[in-house]
């Protein structure tokens, strides 16, 4: 599992306790967790950038494969994340579907379009990306607040959860009775 916004999930969410318990009651097998944080460079690092994204594939995960007993298995691999965390995991599960299969986004940043993009501005631009490939194999996780922007947020969203919809993926689609806040998140973070 590799958690963008490491610093939040540790500090904010309480992951490693959460796992623990999980792991504690055999809700889930024993994971490995990379938590990568960004703090200063999020928001170079967590726009659907190809540089962060071939570290994490290329450099980080060979290097924890040989380090530790870790499956090869891309349906056993989840990447996940929040807000702008959350765009870059769906966005890893595009580029590296053979590395993660599963993806969690916690109220993705969908309303992020590269500067190249020609589309109308009111487009998911994640979800023009997955529309124009055949499908791959990935589940998700996807959830949004219902305080949260209506056309950044909840709109991009949808449009995204309706597109891998269409295309035949798995999808957990959740709208939560809050904002962009980690009072929820760290109820909800595993549900992927």
């Amino acid at each position: 599992m590799v958690l963008t916004d490491g610093d939040e999930y540790i500090n904010m969410l309480s992951a490693t306790k959460v796992l623990d318990n999980l792991i504690s009651d055999k809700k889930i097998p024993y994971v490995v967790v990379i938590f990568i944080d960004s703090t200063e460079t999020r928001e170079e690092e967590l726009m659907c950038n190809d540089t962060f994204a071939d570290i994490i594939v290329k450099e980080l995960i060979p290097w924890v494969r040989d380090n530790y007993n870790i499956s090869n298995k891309a349906d056993e691999g989840i990447i996940g994340g929040l807000s702008l965390g959350g765009l870059t995991a769906a966005y890893l599960g595009l580029k590296y579907s053979e590395v993660f299969g599963n993806v969690i986004s916690q109220s993705g940043s969908y309303w992020y379009k590269p500067e190249s993009y020609e589309g109308a501005e009111s487009d998911c631009w994640l979800s023009t990306q997955f529309d124009a490939i055949d499908r791959l194999p990935l589940k998700f996780y996807l959830n949004v607040g219902v305080l949260e922007d209506k056309e950044d947020m909840i709109d991009t969203n949808i449009k995204l959860r309706d597109v891998l919809i269409k295309k035949g993926y798995p999808v957990e689609f959740e709208e939560f009775k809050s904002g962009h806040d980690y009072l929820y998140w760290e109820k909800h973070w595993l549900m992927g």
